[in-house]
């Protein structure tokens, strides 16, 4: 396996190289400081040339622990930062995956600032080197300059002004070094005259001091052999006092805004957005705030309010969350589309569900964070005002699955009023029906809940960043407050988009997307199992659903339930709130159509199929559910129900004991942090029996084929 050589260098003098080959030579376990931290592991990474420390993120503990990544794995670092740790420079691996392991250590790879110098290549070049050490003056020489070896000694002299002037040296002007000429072991006394006037020699105070009477080495301005004449005085000429610099100090942290922290004129650090991770102990990001909203919130150690903010800057986007206390403090005070320095808080991986932003973590506030409105920076620095999109076109929404989030730039087709209505845990919202339709030729369904900012307008382009993709007989799309919505964009894309619809897209029939791809499934691949397979294949663990096909016996309805159907309204097939079942009052309003509707009973049970490898509970709806009970609505069973016939569940009891060759959607689900697998029932049909022998017939002959 072939490391990828200069990695190492490259990474320290802050450059990115994409997935290098690296070999981890140590791993250490370092044990958490506090009881509710994780363990870190601590490695030390490779290229075959040169080696440094690393830092793993907590969430590729597992591959350690687990034996993927062990000792000399060469491994491909997918996704990592450099930062400076304690005046070091550290990598923190954030994603990889090991590319073999070969056991041995690969090349001789020796400590990087061992190989450097000290420093990286990069500053080598920056810095003069030093000056190379002079042969030292016997010790027993007198005072500096006081005594002069015989002539015959001297190299041939050269007169002062056939030497090249002097220049001053610029900052960027490579520091020469001169080498000394070799100096004889006895001296005899110098004429007097020869002794350099003091007064005509002043050393320079900002960079140098008076060296003592044991260091013998020349001034660095002028060369040896320059220093004295046969026969006369020696001259020394003031140098130029812009010829001295400082002395060279290492640019440690001094970097550019996308290579590292850089400096303010008031000592504060400002770290990229981008390269903020929990492995910084102190940190100042500044960042203009795109969106911010603020909600309460109950759970099991009680109820509180908080406020998240999307905060941006020129390397990326991350979410800013405050609870109780930072509400009061911070929220009335920041305003969106302003930039504002944010220091101190808790630093914590992103959680998908609840997050559109691009960063793989998100920031915490705490009572010592602060939060100080800023100026705007300019040059490479400087902040967009519209957030980083990454849009998705409609119709390509129809194959992703549920709960996913996407951005969408599109054409307002058709906007619905506000309706205010009060949710299932009685709070007030305010909703808004929105189609949104692009030139792939698709329109969708979209919802947004709470107020929007800037007023939209139908026949006018929008641009949505984090709607959350789902299904409910079509597929649509979701936008809560803490979505960014940005009518009228002054983008590119979106000015070629209103040139489309003004030209085509509004003359043109376009269709709504349907749930095919990603709710229904009528057009994904559904293989022949037996239901033990689900476990054995690992279905409906990805983040799309799977789908299968089996030929099952339903034993078991379950008729004990709390609810057996729900009233729906008889245009959209949603909910519909207030009515009450028992009495057969089933008027109510509809959120979505927004009027009164007389509601319908649709069915929605769980039953319990057993094929030869064994069972499982499928959930049932309403259009699988009318054959499975021979065509009986639910508004017909229902009087059955709540007068507490016998008649009720005999019927569901004829029901059982029937095959049938199902179709079935299976996906990992969170209900109350809880993941659990839901399989439900998308289509439903008798065995034909017949087909069913042949088909058993061609998979044994095949399987015969194979065993021979």
């Amino acid at each position: 396996m072939t490391l990828t050589a200069g990695a190492i260098q490259r990474m320290y003098n802050g450059d990115k190289p994409e997935r290098p080959s690296l070999q981890l030579i140590d791993i250490k376990k370092i044990s958490p400081t506090s009881g509710t931290s994780a363990d870190r592991f601590r490695v030390i990474i490779s290229d075959g040339m040169y080696f440094m420390q690393a830092m793993l993120a907590t969430q590729l503990n597992g591959q350690v622990e687990s034996g993927n990544v062990q000792h000399f794995s060469v491994i491909s670092l997918d996704d990592y930062l450099c930062n400076v740790v304690q005046s070091r420079k550290i990598i923190i691996i954030l994603n990889l995956h090991v590319l073999s392991s070969p056991g041995v250590q690969l090349g001789n790879p020796v400590r990087l600032e061992e190989g450097s110098g000290g420093q990286p290549p990069q500053a080598q070049q920056q810095r003069p080197p030093q000056q190379q050490p002079y042969q030292q003056y016997p010790q027993q020489a007198p005072a500096p300059y006081q005594q002069q070896p015989p002539m015959q000694q001297q190299p041939p002299y050269q007169p002062m002004q056939q030497q090249p002037p002097y220049q001053p040296m610029r900052q960027n002007l490579t520091f020469q070094t001169y080498a000394p000429q070799p100096q004889p072991k006895t001296y005899e006394p110098a004429p007097s005259n020869y002794a350099p006037a003091p007064q005509q020699y002043q050393q320079p105070q900002q960079s140098y001091q008076q060296p003592p009477q044991s260091y013998q080495q020349p001034p660095q301005y002028a060369h040896p052999s320059q220093q004295f004449a046969p026969g006369q005085p020696a001259q020394y000429q003031q140098p130029p006092q812009q010829t001295y610099q400082a002395p060279y100090q290492h640019p440690a942290q001094m970097q550019g805004h996308n290579n590292g922290p850089v400096q303010r004129d008031d000592g504060t650090m400002i770290f990229p957005i981008e390269r903020l991770n929990p492995y910084q102990n102190r940190w100042t990001i500044r960042g203009r705030v795109m969106t911010k909203a603020k909600r309460n919130y109950a759970n099991a150690k009680g109820e509180g309010r908080l406020f998240n903010l999307e905060v941006a800057d020129a390397t990326g986007d991350i979410k800013v969350t405050g609870f109780n206390e930072q509400v009061d403090a911070i929220y009335d005070k920041v305003e969106v589309g302003r930039c504002y320095l944010i220091a101190g808080g808790t630093l914590k991986p992103v959680d998908r569900r609840y997050s559109t932003s691009s960063h793989a973590f998100e920031i915490t506030l705490n009572r010592s964070c602060t939060v100080d409105e800023c100026e705007e920076p300019q040059g490479a620095a400087a902040i967009p005002r519209l957030p980083k999109f990454a849009f998705t076109k409609i119709a390509a929404m129809e194959a992703l699955a549920d709960d996913s989030k996407v951005d969408v730039l599109a054409v307002i087709q058709q906007l619905e009023d506000p309706v205010t209505f009060t949710s299932k845990t009685g709070k007030e919202l305010t909703k808004r029906v929105a189609q949104l339709a692009d030139d792939s030729g698709k329109v969708i369904e979209t919802t947004i809940f709470g107020a929007v900012e800037k007023p939209l307008q139908s026949n006018s382009v929008v641009a949505i960043k984090g709607a959350k993709v789902g299904s409910w007989n079509t597929k649509s799309l979701t936008v809560w407050g803490d979505s960014n919505i940005c009518p009228h964009p002054d983008m590119t894309d979106a000015h070629s988009l209103m040139g489309w619809w003004s030209t085509t897209g509004m003359h043109t029939s376009l269709q709504t997307l349907s749930t095919a791809g990603g709710g229904g499934g009528s057009s994904r691949p559904a293989p022949r199992i037996v239901f033990s397979d689900i476990e054995e294949r690992a279905l409906g663990l990805g983040s799309d659903p799977d789908y299968f096909q089996v030929r099952c016996t339903v034993t078991h309805i379950k008729t004990d339930q709390r609810t057996l159907w729900y009233v729906a309204c008889p245009t959209c097939k949603k909910k519909v709130p207030g009515v009450d079942d028992e009495t057969n009052q089933l008027d109510g309003h509809c959120e979505k159509c927004g009027q009164t509707v007389t509601g319908f009973r649709r069915w929605i049970f769980s039953a319990n199929c057993n094929d030869a490898s064994g069972s499982r509970y499928l959930t049932f709806f309403d259009d699988v559910a009318l054959p499975l009970l021979g065509g009986k609505s639910a508004d017909e069973l229902a009087p059955l129900k709540h007068s507490g016939s016998n008649e009720f569940d005999q019927h569901f009891l004829n029901s059982s004991f029937k095959t049938y060759l199902l179709r079935c959607r299976i996906k990992n689900e969170h209900y109350q942090d809880e993941a659990r697998l839901k399989v439900s029932c998308v289509s439903l049909n008798s065995v034909d029996f017949v087909a069913e022998g042949r088909s058993l017939l061609e998979e044994i002959q095949m399987m015969r084929q194979q065993a021979y």
